[in-house]
């Protein structure tokens, strides 16, 4: 298999599209797995090519999950864009959705090098000011929920208000003005945020040692994140979910180390027991995504004494990620969520989750 793209492009471009041929290979013959919609790609647009058509899509492909399912993430293309030598070929953006998918999945991967110092300005040149430096090295995303939800923010933040307040009647009776969006924003690099970092997003770097000691690290990855003021000076907290398709619902569950399970299971339980759910619930399969959500919605209102919401907001009609094209779609997987989860109707924290619908806008 070579692809008509092979004999165009740099060296290190020849070089990575000889690496996708190569792991299709190493996939047959060690695994006895034939990823033929790979092969397809690279025939049609060259590795480099099908590798950035695969880093476009708003979910992991089939193959991807057969290699995990085999015990072979290694032989994924996401693993081969994050190899050093092949670091100049991809962006900063296409380097984080490598690493998010490969995390997510419990493969190991290092964490990112810091980026290069910029030279120093010569005799003419003018010189960028850090605010203006950041915007420029931004990277939104080419497609799905991330990608609305960015243009959302950026350009329309107030109809996301307008929707949300409408659409919660508990937030309305907090809040004194309209949420005050601090992520994603191009100054922020659109970056992905957790744990500390999303505290620090909110003004609640205060809480640090007390999610530390509630939850193990690399917890929820949030798409967006406001702060609202309230009616009395208290200030609030919204933490967004965006999703485009449904399979954006589930996951490959939690992926990290048995002493980590353990505490998380711990804490789940804890959770669930408050909220009346079904004991025997599996909180840590593939409906994990939404439950650890629920979980840190539960620390910040039980715990912490800080009003917050949590956003679940899904794009109607995205075609490019085959995504439900009515609203009953939608309502399609929250029935299987809800059963799975086995939450109450009007447990203690149902005021405080927001279910909305945009159609998405070309």
């Amino acid at each position: 298999m070579k692809g008509r793209d092979e004999d165009m492009g740099s060296p290190l471009e020849r070089e990575f599209h000889e690496a996708m041929v190569s792991i299709c290979e190493r996939a047959t013959r060690e695994c006895g797995y034939n990823p033929r919609d790979l092969r397809r790609m690279i025939f049609d647009h060259g590795g480099l090519g099908a590798a950035r058509l695969l880093l476009r899509t708003d979910r992991v492909s089939d193959g991807f999950v057969r290699l995990w399912e085999l015990k072979r993430l290694d032989l994924t293309v996401e693993a081969h864009v994050l190899l050093p030598r092949f670091a100049a070929l991809f962006t900063e953006e296409e380097h984080r959705i490598a690493r998010r998918r490969l995390q997510d999945y419990g493969y190991p991967v290092p964490e990112p090098r810091p980026a290069a110092t910029r030279p120093s300005t010569q005799a003419g040149e003018e010189a960028v000011p850090p605010a203006a430096e950041a915007v420029a090295t931004s990277q939104m995303a080419t497609g799905g929920s991330r990608h609305h939800l960015q243009r959302l923010v950026g350009d329309n933040p107030e109809l996301l208000n307008c929707l949300l307040l409408s659409a919660s009647e508990s937030l309305r009776a907090f809040a004194g003005g309209h949420p005050h969006w601090v992520w994603p924003l191009a100054t922020n690099g659109y970056r992905e945020n957790r744990d500390v970092t999303y505290l620090d997003a909110l003004g609640l770097a205060d809480l640090t040692p007390r999610l530390a000691e509630f939850w193990p690290s690399d917890g929820p990855v949030w798409d967006g994140l406001a702060q609202v003021s309230g009616r009395h000076g208290i200030r609030g907290v919204l933490l967004l979910e965006a999703r485009s398709h449904v399979q954006e619902i589930t996951g490959p569950g939690y992926q990290v180390g048995r002493e980590s399970l353990e505490r998380m299971q711990q804490r789940l339980e804890q959770v669930k027991a408050v909220l009346g759910a079904d004991p025997a619930a599996d909180w840590v399969g593939k409906y994990y995504q939404a439950a650890s959500r629920i979980a840190h919605l539960y620390f910040l209102n039980i715990l912490a004494q800080v009003p917050a919401w949590l956003v679940n907001l899904h794009f109607v009609g995205d075609r490019e990620q085959s995504g439900p094209q009515t609203v009953a779609e939608w309502e399609v997987s929250f029935k299987s969520l809800d059963t799975a989860l086995g939450l109450p109707p009007g447990h203690l924290l149902a005021g405080r989750i927001i279910t909305a619908f945009l159609p998405v806008v070309v």
